[in-house]
C-alpha cells in the first residue's frame, strides 16, 4: 500500500517581511494619534492650571497693590510651576488726558466720550471704530449698582477708558474687553470741579506662568491698576 505523505510547510520570509510591513504600515499612524493625543491632554491641562495660577496671583496682586508696589519683580513656585510678577510704573506721554503724578482732568472737554452708566442697561457694547488718535472715554459710575460694559476697539489706535466714581455711592462698573488695545484706569474719584488725577499712580502687573526649566510661557496676564 502507498503512503501520502503531507507536507506542512509554514510561512516563508517573504510573507513574513510583507505581513510585518503591513502591521507597520496600520500600527505607526496609530501609535502616533495615540502619543500625540496623550501629549496634547497634558498640554491642555497644563494651560489649564496655568491660567488658574496666573488668575489667582493677579487677584492677589491687585488686591494688595499698595503693600507691593516697591517689589517690581517676585517669582513664586507651585511645583512643577513658576509664577514671575512684575510691577512696573505705567507712564504715556502720548496720552494727553491722563498725567501720571502731574496734573489733573480739569473738565469734559478733554473727553472723546462721556458715558454715565444709569443711562444703559447691563452688558451695553461701546464699540470705537476709524479712529486717527487715541480715544478717552470717561464712564461715570453714577449709580449703586453693578454693571459690565462691553468695549469692542476696532480701531488700529488705543483706547483710554475712566471709570470715575462718585464717593457718595456705592456702586461698580466692570469693564469687558472683547476687541482691540484697551487701557483701563480705575480708583479715580470724582471731586466737585476737577478729576483729580494727580496723586494717582497708575502700574502695570504682569503675571507670567512657566512649567520647570521651559521658559516659554504657558499663560501670562497683563492689568493695569490704579493706586491712589
Amino acid at each position: 500500500m502507498m503512503k501520502i505523505i503531507k507536507k506542512n510547510e509554514g510561512l516563508t520570509l517573504i510573507e513574513i517581511v510583507v505581513s510585518l510591513a503591513i502591521l507597520g504600515i496600520i500600527v505607526t499612524p496609530l501609535a502616533t494619534l495615540f502619543v500625540s493625543g496623550v501629549k496634547n491632554n497634558v498640554n491642555a491641562e497644563d494651560r489649564l492650571i496655568a491660567n488658574q495660577l496666573a488668575q489667582k496671583y493677579m487677584e492677589e496682586s491687585m488686591n494688595n497693590i499698595s503693600n507691593i508696589i516697591d517689589e517690581p519683580t517676585k517669582t513664586y513656585e507651585e511645583k512643577p510651576f513658576k509664577i514671575i510678577r512684575t510691577i512696573s510704573e505705567y507712564k504715556d506721554e502720548n496720552d494727553k488726558s491722563y498725567k501720571n503724578n502731574v496734573g489733573s482732568i480739569k473738565d469734559d472737554s478733554e473727553f472723546d466720550r462721556i458715558i454715565k452708566a444709569s443711562q444703559h442697561m447691563d452688558g451695553h457694547t461701546i464699540t470705537i471704530e476709524n479712529k486717527t488718535k487715541s480715544t478717552n472715554i470717561k464712564i461715570e459710575c453714577d449709580e449703586p449698582m453693578e454693571k459690565t460694559f462691553k468695549v469692542s476697539n476696532k480701531s488700529k489706535k488705543r483706547v483710554n477708558i475712566y471709570k470715575v466714581y462718585s464717593e457718595s455711592k456705592n456702586n461698580k462698573v466692570s469693564i469687558d474687553v472683547t476687541d482691540g488695545e484697551v487701557y483701563i484706569y480705575s480708583n479715580i474719584y470724582d471731586g466737585s470741579e476737577s478729576i483729580e488725577l494727580n496723586q494717582n499712580r497708575v502700574c502695570k502687573i504682569k503675571i507670567t506662568v512657566t512649567k520647570g526649566s521651559n521658559s516659554n510661557a504657558l499663560a501670562e496676564l497683563v492689568t493695569f491698576e490704579t493706586i491712589k
